[in-house]
């Protein structure tokens, strides 16, 4: 007598399915084909289930039966209190401070940095936070105890790296154009044309997309802004990047706008190709945007133009500034970008001066930032 032969199991399994394991499963880290392990999750949930059991078993030989079960579930109401309790304190805070719709764990951060910073979370803001004033405070303190005059230092290097120090850690700070002296330190080039892109599609307040004005010296070329517009995701970023050069009537390289114009201050009469910031805004249309970089580099040029900056119908959102000698403005020129809501994210003395001359960037956040 025949006996028919058990059914082949991957027979009835459809053709468009598998058995969660089979003999192909097997591998160097898995040899033997066993199932996963347990999840960290479900790991957690029996350990605290064994803490649980273990705590209810000592209160019972110490107290017995029903005063352990007071016990323990007193016990548990109120670990529930303190949780409550934190989550309604978060709550309140966040209510309070966010200004910006939903609640969540990067709200603080998105809301301070003014948009710019969305995915930090809340207890790494507070700790840049409390670093920051913490490096403001003290140099204040250091500048009120040596006075302002730059000449008190032992250098012009010194009095920028005490009285003027990096104050804010940017997440994701890129130094754009290489090592050599037109690079520069940005924050996040990545995010600035996200959001210029949101900006260009209504998603963010503001009008138009990506802008950058980049102002330099003739003999410095377009290394940095080309490099700038490659980390910015080439042409298709749609971002506009504006080139000055006093006096250079070149060829726009691909990617890059190119005006023969430098800047000089509002109530200035200087000969030869320059305009005020309130010029160039009006020329190019650009009143009401938001300059998502700026990069200046003007052989002093900074201390006669930074009041026109604010006044000009754009909004900064970065600023990128080479900073030359210490001049008696340059506590006016740092006092003036504090109010503004500017943070330094980074400091760079320069090699060639010596130290005369700093790289300085900066951030413009909420002054609830540093409160």
């Amino acid at each position: 007598m025949v006996v028919p032969s058990a059914p082949d199991q991957s027979e009835t399994v459809a053709p468009n399915c598998r058995p969660r394991y089979t003999d192909e499963d097997t591998s160097p880290l898995n040899p033997a084909n066993q199932p996963p392990p347990p999840s960290s999750a479900y790991r957690c949930a029996l350990c605290l289930l064994s803490t649980c059991r273990g705590v209810m078993s000592l209160c019972r030989l110490a107290l017995g039966t029903r005063r352990s079960v007071a016990v323990f579930a007193g016990g548990i109401a109120v670990l529930s209190l303190i949780a409550v309790n934190r989550t309604a304190l978060t709550f309140v805070s966040d209510e309070v401070v966010g200004t910006m719709g939903t609640i969540g764990l990067h709200d603080l951060a998105r809301n301070e940095s003014l948009g710019f910073f969305d995915r930090v979370p809340r207890r790494r803001w507070k700790k840049m936070k409390r670093l920051a004033r913490k490096r403001r405070k003290k140099a204040e303190a250091m500048r009120a105890r040596k006075g302002d005059d730059p000449s008190k230092f032992g250098s012009v290097s010194d009095f920028y790296e005490v009285g003027y120090p990096s104050e804010l850690t940017c997440p994701g700070d890129t130094r754009v154009g290489g090592d050599g002296p037109g690079s520069r330190w940005v924050c996040d080039p990545g995010r600035i044309a996200k959001i210029g892109s949101a900006r260009s599609h209504g998603r963010e307040i503001g009008l138009g997309g990506c802008l950058v004005y980049s102002s330099g010296k003739r003999e410095d070329g377009f290394d940095f802004e080309s490099a700038l517009l490659d980390v910015l995701g080439g042409e298709k970023s749609g971002c506009e990047i504006h080139v000055f050069r006093p006096g250079m009537a070149v060829a726009a390289p691909k990617g890059l706008t190119v005006h023969d114009w430098g800047f000089k201050g509002s109530r200035m009469d200087v000969q030869g190709s320059f305009k005020s910031m309130q010029e160039t805004v009006g020329q190019l249309d650009h009143g009401g945007r938001t300059v998502d970089l700026f990069v200046l580099d003007c052989n002093g040029c900074e201390f006669d133009t930074f009041r026109d900056w604010f006044q000009s119908g754009v909004v900064f959102t970065q600023i990128l500034v080479r900073v030359h000698s210490a001049p008696t403005v340059i506590n006016a020129f740092f006092t003036t970008l504090e109010e503004q809501g500017y943070a330094v994210f980074h400091r760079q003395p320069d090699k060639i001066s010596k130290g005369d001359n700093q790289d300085y960037s900066f951030l413009r956040l909420r002054p609830e930032f540093f409160e």
